[in-house]
């Protein structure tokens, strides 16, 4: 149990437990952080009490022992470090970049001495630098990580991809440019030089834009339709247009020409789209998967009625593409027949997941008109929702959803993205006594297990 690594309470340190816990609740934060700081010198503090002292750092904003705390806590308990990793960044999140720098190397000094995996530490690392714009940092330590060649160059174009969709491009550049000298794949390659050539165009040097586009290749089809998702989904639309036009007549191509208008915004053309292009010489699984399109983009725009008729036409197998969304959709129809007014929400809440809009999705589930729904609707939106926030890593934004909105937790899923979302964001007591709960209240359930697992 989780409990069990935080056994080292002793009657000795009991005492002092009670009086850090009375000072925290009375926002005596100060007065706590000086008995750690003298109990670290007159014994050592358990990692639970670790944890404890890393969150007061953070609320005062003292970070000059920050990355020794957290080092402290990884060292001690190793399976603690993915709770670090995720907690680190948004203490430090309000900080000057040279001191967040001065953090991460400081943790990263500690850490890396006994880590078995230093490459994906490292990696982590370079996110971190990423997110708060410290990009020279970021290839530095991609590039100085133990990774292959290859491994380091997939590395670097996640990085440009990142940077490109953004529209950072310098930083884009700086990272595509050695990716690119590094790949042997004459795709990755044309994919590196793709983003150098709109980079380099997005900043005015048109004489390096024309070098990199005469090593941009579009020679195999399935480089093309890659090509254009990447634009589609980074909003260049006329530069995926251009690629799709390139693209042989297939069911890949006409995909891609619903996606986009999708991207765009335009539901009722990707619908209109969808249907018409079942006319043309496609074969019945065929057919089936544009019918799945047609229903989606319906939903997505809000016409839940419309896409529900259409659900019990499209033959289900396996294989076929997006088979898991499919039965999701299905099962949300099935589940909100009864209340069909709520269909409008739930395809809202679909489109924003679809985007990869985690903003959309916050909004949304505080919508006032929800409160009005069946007690089952509501929870179903609400674990739609909050189950994309989570895959999002959102931990934040969705515990501040969950408490200001007062979201009923009284159902074994919602219960462990709560205690999941606590534990992630350090409120390490709270999220422990969640899970441990729901494993309470829950035997067997499948997210009583899932939190079994945590816990462990």
């Amino acid at each position: 149990m989780f409990s069990e690594a935080f056994s080292q309470n002793t009657p000795f340190n009991s005492g002092f437990k009670d009086k850090i816990e009375k000072l925290m609740e009375q926002d005596k934060l100060h007065e706590a952080d000086t008995m750690f700081t003298l109990a670290e010198k007159n014994r050592s503090i358990d990692t639970y009490d670790l944890m404890k002292w890393l969150r007061i750092k953070g609320v005062l904003a003292d970070y000059a022992e920050i990355g020794r705390i957290a080092c402290l806590i990884v060292q001690r308990q190793p399976g603690l470090s993915s709770f670090i990793c995720d907690q680190l960044p948004e203490i430090i999140k309000d900080a000057e970049p040279i001191t967040i720098r001065k953090v991460m190397e400081q943790y990263l000094f500690c850490a890396l001495v006994k880590n078995d995996d230093a490459t994906e530490l490292k990696l982590w690392a370079a996110d971190v630098y990423s997110r708060f714009g410290l990009y020279k940092e970021e290839l530095d330590i991609l590039k100085d990580t133990a990774l292959k060649n290859q491994d380091m160059a997939n590395a670097l174009l996640n990085s440009a991809n990142k940077k490109f969709a953004k529209k950072l491009f310098v930083p884009a550049i700086n990272a595509a440019l050695p990716a690119y000298q590094l790949f042997n794949d004459p795709d990755l390659k044309s994919i590196s030089a793709m983003i150098l050539f709109q980079s380099y165009g997005h900043i005015g040097k048109n004489d390096s834009a024309a070098i990199w586009l005469g090593r941009t290749s579009f020679a195999q089809a399935g480089f093309k339709i890659s090509a254009a998702a990447f634009f589609q989904k980074t909003g260049y639309f006329r530069k995926a247009d251009s690629i799709i036009a390139l693209i042989p007549t297939s069911l890949s191509r006409d995909t891609l020409m619903i996606r986009q208008l999708l991207y765009k915004g335009e539901t009722g053309a990707a619908s209109d789209l969808s249907e018409s292009l079942r006319l043309n010489k496609y074969n019945a699984q065929e057919k089936n998967q544009l019918l799945f399109w047609k229903m989606r983009s319906l939903f997505f725009g809000g016409r839940y009625i419309e896409a529900e008729a259409l659900q019990d036409s499209i033959v289900f197998f396996p294989s076929m593409s997006n088979a898991n969304t499919y039965v999701n959709t299905k099962y949300i129809f099935n589940n909100i027949k009864k209340e069909p007014q709520a269909g409008k929400i739930f395809g809202s809440l679909a489109y924003g997941i679809w985007l990869d809009k985690p903003d959309d999705i916050y909004k949304i589930l505080q919508s006032d008109a929800i409160s009005a729904y069946y007690p089952d609707v509501k929870q179903l939106l609400y674990c739609e929702g909050i189950k994309a926030l989570i895959a999002w890593k959102q931990f934040a934004p969705t515990l501040t959803l969950i408490e200001q909105t007062k979201i009923s937790t009284d159902c074994p899923e919602l219960k462990f993205y709560y205690g999941e979302a606590l534990l992630y964001t350090g409120k390490i007591e709270k999220g422990r006594s969640v899970l441990e709960e729901l494993l309470l209240e829950y035997p067997g359930n499948v997210f009583s297990e899932k939190a079994r697992l945590f816990l462990k």
